[in-house]
């Protein structure tokens, strides 16, 4: 795609190599990597500082983890997507994200190409009726 990216993106994990790995999903799409955090107080800041149409969690992070990031989030980002991005397959910590508000559950580790299709099925319906 060329162009602007139409959608910023955060990613708030303590994995340094994540954010390397979103970067990469996302060079030439729709979506722009603008900036990422490395545990859940600074996320907090950094999504209030770039104001993201995405932004991807881990779930567990030092200080505040994902799931306590969505539940002081959520309301006041009503317009921004979560998605959680975690190693766990346990049944209730993905119900737990699920009610905390988390739009989208993405097991690591990810294929580029799936975590692409999930930006892009989280923000289609805002495409499509713009």
């Amino acid at each position: 795609m060329s162009g602007p990216a139409l959608f910023k993106v955060v990613v708030v994990d303590d994995s340094s190599h994540i954010p390397l790995l979103v970067a990469k999903a996302l060079k030439g799409t729709e979506f722009e990597l603008v900036a990422a955090a490395q545990n859940g107080e600074e996320g907090i800041k950094t999504i209030e500082d770039h104001q993201p149409r995405v932004v991807l969690l881990d779930m567990l992070m030092p200080k505040l983890d994902g799931i306590d990031v969505l539940r002081r989030l959520r309301d006041t980002w009503s317009q921004t997507s979560f998605v959680i991005v975690s190693s766990s397959r346990v049944r209730e910590d993905v119900l737990n994200c699920k009610k905390a508000g988390a739009d989208a559950y993405v097991l690591k580790p990810f294929k580029l190409a799936h975590l692409l299709a999930t930006l892009r099925r989280l923000t289609g319906d805002i495409q499509e009726t713009a």
